[in-house]
């Protein structure tokens, strides 16, 4: 199961216990990972010594974002919120479209999900966001972060035959996963394995 609710995870191992008289543990064949420990769990145990490239204090989500990538640059107009979806689900987490040597979709691929998909307001100067998701990708590269997108990516690029179709999957609110994360879980199970998503 993949969740990042810690309510969600309280509820299956109680209702594991519920219907089966006993405590969740690993011998079970139930993990209850978050996004991200799936991934780096997939990559700890299909690429051992890839480790390295992905350590877990350099990863960054929105508060280490807003924390410190956002404050360096006067965005008043912008709600860092909105911001990082724009640069993790559009720019980034696009599987619709190829990813450029930057790590960010074309910007005329930008332009044409603009009208529909963008988080931010239509009046937002769409080409200074595209700057301003270049100058994230550098400064993830400077400091060698990464972000859940960078993992997925990787972890596409590099998946072993052995894992296609390995996995049963429940994944809990996928509204916070891009669809290169989506992408990957959907690779990891078929369809004949049990796969959910709420």
């Amino acid at each position: 199961m993949i969740s990042d609710s810690l309510i969600s995870k309280y509820q299956i191992i109680n209702r594991y216990k519920q219907l089966t008289g006993e405590a969740l543990n690993k011998n079970n064949y139930l993990e209850i990972l978050s996004l991200t420990e799936l991934l780096k769990k997939l990559l700890t145990e299909t690429y051992q010594g890839s480790d390295n490239q992905f350590v877990r204090s350099k990863q960054i989500n929105f508060h280490l974002f807003k924390e410190k990538f956002s404050t360096q640059y006067n965005l008043e107009e912008i709600d860092s919120k909105h911001l990082w979806q724009e640069i993790y689900y559009l720019l980034k987490g696009n599987a619709t479209y190829s990813i450029n040597e930057k790590g960010l979709i074309a910007l005329e691929d930008y332009q044409q999900q603009i009208q529909n998909y963008s988080f931010l307001p239509l009046n937002v100067n769409h080409q200074k966001i595209y700057k301003l998701a270049e100058k994230y990708q550098q400064w993830l590269k400077e400091n060698n972060y990464w972000d859940d997108n960078d993992l997925s990516r990787y972890l596409l690029t590099h998946l072993h035959e052995d894992n296609i179709g390995k996995y049963y999957i429940y994944g809990d609110n996928i509204h916070h996963w891009s669809e290169i994360s989506l992408k990957l879980i959907c690779q990891l199970t078929t369809a004949e394995k049990t796969f959910a998503l709420t």
